[in-house]
């Protein structure tokens, strides 16, 4: 980033100097760079480049002469300097040489500063002088007279005249180590358009001296404003589309003001002007906090910058249980805009996250959702309680016929394993379906008897999401199955069928927001399921669903193409028809995704123009483990008789890889007591 050093002699040699600059000329008419005697440039150009105090490594500098021999300083030498400056490319102009902003609007700054809006393609220059020093009278400092506001604002001044170019220029103070005024520094004063563009920084500032051989204090207003200066340039070199207008309002907006107790309720003068800014203007010099984020940060919408984007505060992704820990040590490479248009990278992984279920209090749950059912032959009524006493599903069917049996179904996603269970709940089975996250659903089963071995059902679920809206919509999904179903002389049945799920705004029952909000999950499923009777008292069971998950992002940050998915289970259940008493173990898989491929159409970066640049990035969405749930349930009847009696219950439960997490488990231990009257 080209910084020019409009200021008095330059030593061209000194050691600090050397390679910084590329380019140096001479205004003063006195035929010579290097003064033998007045070299304040020499030590303001230190600061510039960096490599004593370190305020910038981003900085070539220009350095133009602009006084003479015994410091003598001339409009006209100023104004030539400046624009030889501006037609090299000088991003950010440094005057440490005089109070700049005294000079008439008229005069020098009327045709500088209107040139600076328009330097450099039209992205034009940062203009920074220094406040000026008040001098000594018998040894001491008038303070009365460094106020700018009373002792040099008037219309004919930088501040009364054409001020269209005030927006690109700063006047910088100095405060000592502790945040004190430095007592030789002049102040804005009363005066809000002074304070406007008014900074501290602090001074003292360690340089080399003249032949670079040891350190010294440089001092004034003049060691201030050069690291104003390089605060500039380092914003600019790492954001070139920044304006000057823009990158001077950043320096002013994040100018710290805790450093000193003035900017607390004081007041100053007549009581009219708060002290911070009567004496410190809009606060401190804080690169740190101008090379962060400020203002609202997004994430890009669209192609261009300037047409905003999401909220980076409101934009989230979990992921279903089903997908485990698969983005653990996953990156993606992504890059936020703040208020002033810059990227800032950042980790977009971190706006994703993994759902993690609470498997003992799900199985908890499961242990009240016992069925009961009411029939008189014709009509069917199943009801499903939770744990809490709460009607978790309700079924009532009707047979039509011989041949046509409906069913309709309303509950929650979890409820509905309840109305499906035997005699002997097994808890680990229960909530594994596609649907199980939905708070609502409702389901219609039409059952056709096609024969005596054979029967077709026809099944479509309406769920949705009460919890969460995105973009006023909740989420939603619709589910068709079709089973085929045969029933063998042997005692046993098989079952064929083929689902699919459509879900909107939603995936697996989970929400997005944002950038990452989702737009519709396509999910296609074959099942198998086998029960066979072995004998009066045995029965096994096995069921396995194989699937896919298709995924679309309403933005076009994230697209998943042909996930794969499965669940499955097996077990057997022994029965005493006579006491009432069962015992089964069951093994099995809750929905896992065995394979799955994530594209994230990420924003990276930016061009000058405010063209955002993309980046598409994939990321491997497969679990580490697989969760495998080993389970042993025993029931008997307890206490009472007749229609009032009860059930004792016991279930053991272990989880392997639990949450899909390798090497992570759980266990439960879960005993129940039912009464029924």
């Amino acid at each position: 980033m080209t910084v020019a050093v409009v200021d008095s002699g330059f030593k061209l040699d000194h050691p600090e100097l050397v390679g910084t600059y590329t380019a140096a000329q001479e205004f003063a008419g006195t035929g010579t760079l290097e003064d033998d005697v007045f070299r304040h440039g020499t030590f303001v150009a230190q600061v510039l480049a960096g490599n004593t105090v370190g305020a910038t490594d981003h900085a070539t500098l220009l350095l133009a002469k602009a006084a003479d021999s015994q410091g003598r300083i001339y409009t006209d030498k100023i104004l030539d300097a400046t624009t030889w400056a501006l037609d090299n490319g000088a991003r950010v102009v440094n005057y440490s040489l005089a109070p700049v902003y005294v000079f008439s609007a008229n005069d020098f700054l009327g045709q500088t500063f209107a040139r600076a809006l328009t330097a450099s393609g039209g992205l034009g220059a940062v203009m920074v002088m220094s406040a000026g020093n008040i001098p000594l009278t018998n040894g001491s400092y008038n303070e009365a007279s460094g106020n700018i506001s009373t002792q040099l604002y008037s219309a004919s001044t930088f501040f009364g005249g054409n001020n269209n170019y005030n927006d690109v220029s700063l006047i910088v103070g100095a405060i000592d180590a502790v945040g004190n005024r430095q007592p030789y520094s002049f102040y804005p004063g009363g005066e809000t358009e002074v304070q406007s563009r008014f900074l501290v920084a602090e001074a003292p500032v360690t340089v080399k001296n003249l032949s670079g051989t040891s350190n010294l204090n440089f001092n004034g207003t003049s060691a201030t404003a050069p690291l104003v200066s390089a605060a500039a340039a380092e914003i600019l070199s790492r954001w070139p589309h920044m304006t000057a207008q823009a990158t001077s309002s950043l320096l002013l907006e994040t100018a710290d003001q805790s450093f000193s107790a003035l900017y607390s309720n004081f007041t100053c003068g007549s009581g009219t002007y708060s002290c911070g800014h009567y004496y410190f203007g809009t606060g401190k010099l804080d690169l740190a906090t101008a090379l962060q984020p400020v203002g609202t940060t997004e994430l890009a919408s669209s192609g261009t910058v300037a047409e905003g984007g999401y909220a980076l505060s409101s934009t989230r992704l979990t992921l279903p249980a089903a997908f485990g820990d698969a983005l653990q040590g996953q990156t993606l490479n992504a890059a936020l805009f703040d208020s002033y248009g810059r990227d800032f990278g950042f980790g977009f992984q971190n706006l994703v996250g993994s759902a993690r279920t609470n498997l003992g209090r799900d199985w908890l749950n499961a242990s009240g959702q016992r069925p009961q059912r009411y029939s008189d032959g014709l009509t069917t009524v199943d009801l499903s309680f939770d744990a809490q006493g709460d009607l978790a599903a309700s079924s009532v069917g009707m047979a039509w016929g011989d041949k046509l049996h409906w069913t309709w179904q309303r509950g929650t996603g979890r409820g509905f394993d309840a109305l499906e269970q035997d005699e002997l709940p097994l808890l680990s089975l229960a909530g594994q379906g596609a649907l199980a996250p939905y708070e609502t659903l409702d389901r219609l089963v039409v059952r056709w008897t096609l024969g005596d071995q054979a029967a077709l059902e026809a099944r479509t679920t309406l769920a949705s999401q009460n919890r969460e809206t995105v973009n006023g919509a909740a989420p939603s999904a619709q589910r068709h199955e079709a089973v085929l179903s045969f029933q063998t002389a042997s005692a046993t049945r098989l079952r064929l069928g083929y689902a699919v799920t459509q879900e909107n705004r939603a995936l697996l029952g989970q929400t997005a927001q944002g950038a990452l909000a989702l737009d519709r999950t396509l999910a296609q499923a074959m099942s198998l399921e086998i029960d066979r009777q072995l004998s009066t008292n045995v029965r096994l069971f096995g069921a396995a669903e194989l699937g896919s998950l298709q995924v679309q992002g309403r933005t076009g940050y994230l697209r998943m193409d042909q996930a794969r998915t499965s669940q499955w289970r097996a077990g057997m259940v022994w029965s005493d028809p006579k006491e009432g008493t069962h015992f089964g173990l069951a093994l099995s898989q809750p929905l896992r995704v065995e394979q799955a491929q994530a594209q994230f159409h990420l924003p990276v970066g930016r061009t000058l123009d405010g063209q955002v640049l993309r980046q598409t990035q994939s990321v491997n969405l497969t679990p580490s483990g697989r969760q495998t749930n080993l389970e042993m349930a025993y029931q008997r009847p307890w206490g009472g008789q007749g229609l009032r009696r009860g059930t004792l219950g016991l279930n053991a439960i272990y989880a392997y890889d639990a949450g899909h997490r390798a090497g992570q488990s759980d266990w439960a231990l879960i005993g129940s007591y039912h009464l029924r009257w």
